[in-house]
């Protein structure tokens, strides 16, 4: 068994790196690494990162319990097997991650293996979806943070863009 706090200590040394590289780059004047485009989820205002950092959450418990869990047990249950199941989750999983390209599609295949892996290995699903969680809320949190190139003021901005709609019937 893979003891938690093996793993919560890899996660955390993990955002530590990620946000101190980001932040260097970002004093150097050099945009963060982008290994997959996000730029379609990411949060472009400060005021958008508690909404980047609930559907980092939603995420990490949702789709471990859908691609980690329900997959492959319903495989498993008509007879392909536990492992078939886990092959066609981690499949569906990247597939459902087409919106990245080709690039996402496999890194997000990759990361499915290893939460796949991180599943079996710990016996508890929470490690993977606690390790999803904390890769989302890297991509989506922490580099746009570290990197300060969100905006500040969106609320005005917003307001003054997209009016409330009038509730008279015509």
């Amino acid at each position: 068994m893979l003891p938690a706090w093996l793993v919560a200590a890899a996660l955390a040394a993990g955002t530590l790196f990620n946000a101190g590289w980001t932040w260097a780059r970002a004093r150097r004047g050099k945009p963060a690494l982008e290994l997959v485009p996000l730029a379609s989820i990411l949060p472009r205002w400060r005021e958008e990162l508690p909404a980047a950092a609930f559907l980092s959450l939603v995420a990490g418990v949702s789709e471990e319990l859908f691609f980690r869990l329900v997959l492959p047990v319903l495989f498993a249950l008509v007879g392909g097997g536990a492992l078939a199941g886990f092959v066609v989750g981690t499949a569906a999983f990247a597939l459902l991650h087409r919106y990245q390209g080709w690039r996402g599609m496999l890194a997000t295949a990759l990361v499915g293996i290893v939460l796949a892996v991180l599943y079996l290995a710990s016996g508890q699903l929470w490690v993977a979806m606690a390790a999803h969680a904390a890769i989302d809320l890297n991509a989506l949190v922490v580099r746009p943070l570290a990197g300060g190139r969100l905006r500040r003021g969106w609320t005005r901005q917003a307001a003054a863009a997209f009016p409330p709609a009038s509730n008279q019937e015509d």
